[in-house]
């Protein structure tokens, strides 16, 4: 009998010893985790920005928000952005809920005196630019894209519901008997 409890408790002793060893493994693995982030995600170094950057970036910002990228506009600041790059030019003209993937992600920033670029490829990387031109010089351009692909989004909108409601028939009957 005293042997039982002595193999039950020193069973008890290494399970503890276990357990404890396991949760101290995990806050070691997780610490690890959260630095490479942290070092990873810490690119917030202003530098100052060539004309070859401004022209390409200009170009990139202009085709995402063609392509129907994410685009919002504020009174200081622009972000185009999307989940997925890799599949920008494949997009549907409305987008269909694809599997989440953090390694496509893009986003692009703008405000009145930098402009940064981040693109999240198993770690996140990005670089911030001091330009003061950069948000003028695309903010009217964005928004004259962005109000055409509106304006086409609305008229495919407006066609598909009065087709497939049956509304164009009596809008045709209407103006046939005008």
């Amino acid at each position: 009998m005293k042997k039982d409890k002595k193999n039950k408790k020193n069973k008890n002793e290494k399970l503890k010893k276990a357990i404890i060893d396991a949760i101290r493994d995990a806050s070691n693995h997780q610490d690890k985790v959260v630095g490479l982030k942290e070092v990873a995600t810490c690119d917030d170094v202003v530098t100052e920005c060539t004309e070859e950057e401004r022209n390409r970036v200009k170009e990139l910002i202009l085709s995402m928000v063609e392509y129907g990228c994410n685009v919002e506009i504020y009174d200081h600041s622009i972000t185009i952005s999307t989940d997925d790059i890799t599949s920008i030019k494949n997009q549907q003209t409305f987008k269909t809920l694809n599997p989440y993937n953090e390694n496509n992600i893009v986003r692009i920033n703008i405000d009145r005196n930098t402009w940064g670029i981040q693109r999240s490829y198993n770690n996140s990387f990005r670089v911030m630019y001091k330009d003061e031109k950069m948000y003028d010089e695309v903010k009217e351009q964005i928004q004259d894209l962005h109000k055409k692909i509106q304006e086409q989004k609305f008229r495919m909108i407006y066609d598909g519901i009065i087709q497939d409601s049956g509304l164009i028939r009596d809008k045709n009957l209407d103006e046939l008997l005008k």
